[in-house]
C-alpha cells in the first residue's frame, strides 16, 4: 500500500457520510492557508503570521462542519495515517468536491482541543505528520517521540498493521520492513523496536517498552523486556513521564547512547552507571485521576487544625477533600516517619523527597514559575538545614505540598499511575507501577531520564526492563560519572 500511495497523484479522503463536510463551501475561508509554506514548527514571524491568518479563518469557517469532522473515526484508524504521507491529500465534500488537506491541516492546527473525543489525538497526529512531509524527513519519530505515543493509541484490527501502516510515513526506518503477515506479531514489534533504535541513532522508543503488553497470542514471558507492544491497550500517560519528549532532563549529562544487538536480536546491551538499588519503601500506586472528588484540595486546612491527634492519625496528611493522591503520598511519609527514627537520617530522606518532588513540580512549569519557585526555594533550602522543628523529617514535605497545593496542584497531576520509593541510600524516586524491591536505578547512555532495571535471578549483568523514573539529584546529570572508566555494561532481554 506504501508504494501505491507513493505513486499516486492525488490521494481522496472519505470521512464518512455522516462527518464529511456537506459542502466545499463551508470550509472555503480557509483556502488561502495553504497558499503558507508547510513548516509544522516555525515559531519564528512567519510562523506567528500563519497562525494569526489561521486563528481569522477558524473564527469564520462553519464550526458545525468541523465539530462533525474532528468526531469522525477516521481520525482513530492508524491505516489512515499513510494517507497523509502524501503531499497532494484532498478530503471529498459530500457534493463531490475536493478540499486540500493544505488548507485544512493549518485550520486544524490552531482549533479548539477536546482531548475528550476518542479521535482528538489521532486527528492531531494525522495533521502534525502531514506537515512534517514538508521537512522531508525519512524518521519522522526520531524527534517526536511523542507522536509515537499517539500512534500507540490508534486502532487496527491487524495487529502488524501499526507497524506496516507506519511504512509510508517513515521510509528511512520502518520503510526497510518486509510486510509478511506470516510472521509473528511479536517478532514484528520486536524487529521494529530494533529498527527504530539502529536507524534513528536513538533509545527513546525504550520509554514505551514498559506500556504493558496486552497483545493477544503473543508468548511475551519469552519475548525480550525491550520490544514495544506497539498494539498495546495500555494508552495513560504515566505523570512526569510525559515530559520526556521535551528533553526538560539529561540524567546521563548529553552522553551519546551506546546500544548493541546480540546475533539473535535477543539481546541489547546498553552502557551506564548503577546510582541506587530500590530500598523496602515503596509507596501504593499513585491514582490515575489527580482531580479531588470534592473540588479543590487545600492540605491542613484551617478547617483540619481543631481536628484532634486520634484523626490525624488515622489520615495522616489532613486535607479538606476526598484526595486519594494525598492519602498516598501521607501513607508513604507516614511508612517512612514511623520505621526510622528521627534525626539526621529522616531528615536526610525528607529532604531527598523534597528534592524529588520539586523537581516534579518545577520541570513542566520551569520557565513559567522560576521566578516565584527561587524564592520559595532559597527560603525552605535555608530553613530545613537549620534546627527549626517545623522542617524537620517529612515536614519540608508537607510544605512544599501545602506551597503546591495553593499554585494549581501541579505535583498531584504529575504523581499518577506510578510510585515513590527510596533506594538504600536513602535517595527518593517516583517510578513506574512495576517497579520492586531489589530493583536497580540506573543512568543509560542517550536516556534522558534514569531508568529502573530489574536483574535476572542468577544472571550476572543480564536485567529486564522495568521502566523510566524520576530520581532525585540525578535529573539534570549530577550522578554522571566524569571518568568513563566508572560506566558498565548491561545486558537486557
Amino acid at each position: 500500500m506504501a508504494e501505491i500511495y507513493q505513486r499516486a497523484k492525488t490521494v481522496v479522503v472519505w470521512l464518512g457520510e455522516d462527518h464529511a463536510p456537506a459542502t466545499w463551501g463551508s470550509l472555503a475561508c480557509s483556502k488561502p492557508l495553504a497558499l503558507f509554506p508547510r513548516l509544522g514548527y516555525d515559531r519564528g514571524r512567519s510562523g506567528g503570521v500563519k497562525s494569526l491568518a489561521a486563528r481569522i479563518a477558524l473564527k469564520v469557517c462553519n464550526s458545525d462542519t468541523l465539530h462533525h469532522l474532528r468526531l469522525s473515526p477516521y481520525w482513530t484508524r492508524v491505516w489512515t495515517l499513510q494517507e497523509f504521507a502524501h503531499k497532494n491529500s484532498a478530503v471529498l465534500c459530500r457534493d463531490s468536491r475536493l478540499f486540500a488537506f493544505s488548507s485544512l491541516a493549518r485550520l486544524l492546527a490552531v482549533a479548539p482541543k477536546d482531548e475528550s473525543v476518542p479521535s482528538q489525538q489521532g486527528m492531531d497526529l494525522h495533521v502534525d505528520l502531514y506537515e512534517w512531509q514538508a521537512m522531508a524527513t525519512t524518521r519522522p519519530f526520531r524527534a517526536a517521540t511523542n507522536q509515537l505515543r499517539r500512534v500507540l493509541t490508534m486502532q487496527a484490527s491487524e495487529p502488524r498493521d501499526k507497524i506496516f501502516a507506519l511504512r509510508a510515513l517513515s521510509p528511512g526506518v520502518l520503510g526497510k520492513m518486509t510486510v509478511d503477515y506470516r510472521k509473528p506479531v511479536g517478532e514484528v514489534f520486536r524487529d521494529a523496536t530494533r529498527l527504530m533504535i539502529e536507524e534513528e541513532d536513538s533509545l527513546r522508543v525504550l520509554y514505551f517498552s514498559n506500556r504493558k503488553k496486552t497483545t493477544a497470542g503473543v508468548p511475551w514471558e519469552s519475548m525480550p523486556s525491550w520490544t514495544v507492544d506497539f498494539a498495546t491497550t495500555d494508552s495513560e500517560v504515566r505523570g512526569s513521564y510525559k515530559y520526556y519528549y521535551t528533553s526538560l532532563c539529561a540524567a546521563s549529562g548529553g552522553a551519546k547512547s551506546y546500544f548493541a544487538f546480540s546475533g539473535d536480536v535477543r539481546r541489547l546491551t546498553l552502557r551506564g552507571v548503577r546510582v541506587g538499588k530500590v530500598g523496602n519503601f515503596v509507596s501504593d500506586m499513585f491514582p490515575t485521576k489527580s482531580q479531588c472528588s470534592e473540588g479543590r484540595c487545600h492540605d491542613h486546612d484551617k478547617k483540619m487544625a481543631d481536628k484532634d491527634e486520634e484523626c490525624e492519625a488515622k489520615r495522616p496528611f489532613p486535607h479538606d477533600c476526598e484526595s486519594p493522591y494525598l492519602d498516598v503520598l501521607g501513607r508513604f511519609m507516614m511508612s517512612v516517619s514511623s520505621t526510622i527514627w528521627a534525626g539526621p537520617k529522616l531528615d536526610a530522606m525528607g529532604r531527598s523527597l523534597y528534592e524529588l518532588l520539586w523537581w516534579v513540580i518545577q520541570g513542566p512549569k520551569k520557565y513559567e514559575w522560576s521566578a516565584s519557585m527561587s524564592s520559595t526555594s532559597t527560603s525552605t533550602s535555608s530553613s530545613s538545614s537549620s534546627s527549626n522543628k517545623a522542617v524537620r523529617g517529612m515536614s519540608v514535605v508537607s510544605s512544599l505540598v501545602k506551597w503546591d497545593s495553593l499554585r494549581g496542584c501541579q505535583c498531584r497531576v504529575e504523581l499518577r499511575l506510578g510510585r515513590l520509593f527510596y533506594t538504600l541510600d536513602r535517595r527518593a524516586g517516583f517510578g513506574v507501577v512495576g517497579v520492586r524491591e531489589g530493583d536497580v536505578v540506573c543512568l543509560l547512555a542517550g536516556m534522558d531520564h534514569p531508568f529502573i532495571l530489574r536483574p535476572c535471578k542468577g544472571e550476572v549483568g543480564r536485567y529486564t526492563i522495568v521502566g523510566p523514573t524520576v530520581f532525585a539529584g540525578a535529573m539534570g546529570g549530577e550522578m554522571w560519572p566524569t571518568d568513563e572508566d566508572e560506566l558498565e555494561y548491561f545486558e537486557i532481554v
